[in-house]
């Protein structure tokens, strides 16, 4: 008598494809199943595990069940696309086939690699454009289940493909775009039509205007000049080349023309970036970006702050202004540095001395380098920016190991309002909750800079440690907060009953330059640790 043969094949199956809109800026789960994810539209950045990514329009990733992911989107919000995937074990018996869902934890490392040709993380595929708009589609009919396997095996393809290309020498993981972007590399010297990146990418100009646009967020020739813009920055640094020559070197046929396109994009003339590092610099700014200067070794000649806030009632007229234009132009600067809150006094700024003004940002790193750049000290920049990730990780084990899970809340007293600070957009945030990875207390927003409470109506803050920042912004905030503290509900706080509460500088605004930051560190170390000898002895003693 034969026994019964049995057959067991596992394999990979499509079961859906969901469309899902990301809301807000800030986001974070855990991945419920394996999954390749699209991204549609929005950008970002994004962690899968402890590997942080970019987030750009056409990018797709493999997600595993169970993975921790987390995102912070500059556009505000994101359309992503789905493909939940689920594996099914084949199995013949008796000469039938029969089909049961598998469980993931059977599969080996070399058994899924097998069928299944992807890390967690980003995917390289092969013409990503057409794959999206396949997939696009299928959503929005209500695909087959055939074609929904057609899909996958479509899309593991294109990756085998990829591998096979890399392992050739090819670009890996390059799409039309990407090909038309190489092809820019190669030969932003020449002059390059829109219609031949078009052919490059096997596109039409209409149909590659647009992909570009949507993946890069800036035209194709947008692109293009920044690149020649980038390339002519090295070459402003020598000596032995004019204005004139280094324009006909990176592509520009009129100087003219490189000199304006060259201000606009860096924000100084072309010039003036010649002799950046030997220029006195005055500074605008609401956000303590003087800071930034001295941490890169610069002090300002003058430093102003014309921004006043809506809420504030104060001379702002003509002859305050004319006033803060009368301190910069005593000092003589060759540059003005100002913020973004200073744009609507950019004409009367520029007059006194040639003006950049920077972009709005929560990333301060990305305004120390811009700074930098104006400055001629990129190197000095990406040392304070090393060096801060190293204190920073230092005091994260140290304060870790202190506090444990004790939660701790930063707050302040402005215009008859308590204003607690949130887990993010801003750098103090971003500093307490990410880089040191302080547990928020109660009330504390998980997703939003901050949030504010009317002082007679302040909630109970069940928190651990609760930092006071005593700078006042407007005139009576310092007796209302003296109010405050006096008062009974003040009294009843945990954090306040158990003398936990401490006094601090104004870190929201320290937290903008590598000077400020180091302080607030050295400040929360201090806390943590008292003792006579200062944090970085502290830190130098337990190495």
């Amino acid at each position: 008598m034969l026994t019964n043969r049995r057959k067991e094949q596992s394999m990979l199956v499509l079961s859906s494809i969901r469309r899902r809109v990301l809301k807000g800026t800030n986001g974070r789960l855990t991945i419920p199943c394996d999954m390749i994810c699209f991204v549609a539209e929005g950008a970002g950045d994004c962690r899968i595990g402890e590997v942080p990514f970019e987030l750009r329009p056409g990018f797709s990733f493999y997600l595993k069940k169970g993975m921790p992911a987390q995102w912070k989107l500059d556009s505000g919000g994101a359309d992503c696309y789905l493909l939940l995937l689920e594996r099914v074990m084949l199995t013949k018996r008796r000469g039938s086939w029969s089909v049961t869902t598998a469980l993931a934890e059977a599969e080996s490392e070399s058994e899924e690699a097998a069928w299944l040709p992807f890390a967690p993380g980003r995917l390289s595929i092969g013409n990503a454009d057409a794959v999206l708009e396949s997939v696009v589609q299928l959503c929005e009919s209500g695909a087959s289940n055939g074609s929904l396997q057609e899909l996958l095996h479509r899309i593991i393809g294109s990756k085998r493909e990829v591998a096979a290309e890399a392992a050739f020498g090819e670009m890996p993981g390059e799409s039309g775009i990407e090909a038309s972007i190489r092809f820019m590399q190669s030969h932003f010297r020449d002059k390059i039509k829109l219609e031949t990146l078009a052919d490059v990418a096997g596109l039409t100009p209409t149909s590659y205007s647009r992909s570009f646009k949507k993946q890069k967020g800036v035209t194709p020739i947008e692109y293009l000049t920044q690149l020649r813009i980038d390339a002519s920055k090295p070459l402003l640094s020598k000596d032995n080349c004019s204005v004139k020559e280094i324009s006909s070197i990176v592509g520009f046929g009129n100087e003219f023309h490189f000199s304006r396109t060259f201000k606009r994009s860096v924000g100084i003339a072309p010039t003036m970036f010649v002799k950046r590092k030997t220029l006195k610099v005055a500074i605008a700014t609401g956000f303590g970006h003087d800071d930034n200067l001295r941490s890169l070794g610069i002090e300002p000649v003058a430093v102003i702050n014309m921004y006043i806030d809506e809420k504030v009632e104060n001379e702002c007229n003509r002859g305050w202004l004319l006033e803060h234009k009368r301190t910069i132009e005593e000092a003589k600067p060759d540059l003005i540095i100002a913020d973004c809150r200073h744009k609507p006094y950019y004409d009367l700024l520029k007059d006194a001395a040639q003006t950049a003004v920077l972009a709005c940002s929560m990333d301060w790193r990305m305004l120390h380098l811009r700074i930098a750049e104006l400055v001629g000290r990129e190197r000095e920049a990406q040392h304070n920016i090393g060096e801060l990730e190293r204190l920073a990780a230092f005091a994260r084990a140290i304060l870790g190991d202190r506090l444990r899970n004790e939660t701790v809340c930063l707050m302040r007293m402005i215009n008859k309002a308590i204003r607690l600070q949130g887990m993010a957009n801003h750098p103090i945030n971003e500093l307490l909750y990410k880089e040191l990875g302080l547990k928020p207390g109660s009330f504390v927003p998980l997703t939003e800079m901050n949030r504010e409470f009317p002082a007679a109506d302040l909630p109970p803050l069940d928190t651990d440690h609760l930092f006071v920042l005593q700078n006042a912004l407007y005139r009576h905030d310092e007796a209302d907060l003296q109010h405050l503290l006096h008062s009974p509900r003040w009294s009843a706080m945990k954090a306040v009953r158990n003398n936990q509460t401490r006094m601090v500088s104004n870190w929201v605004a320290q937290s903008w330059a590598p000077i400020g930051r180091k302080h607030i560190i050295e400040e929360l170390l201090r806390f943590a640790i008292p003792s006579e000898a200062t944090p970085i002895e502290i830190m130098a003693g337990m190495r």
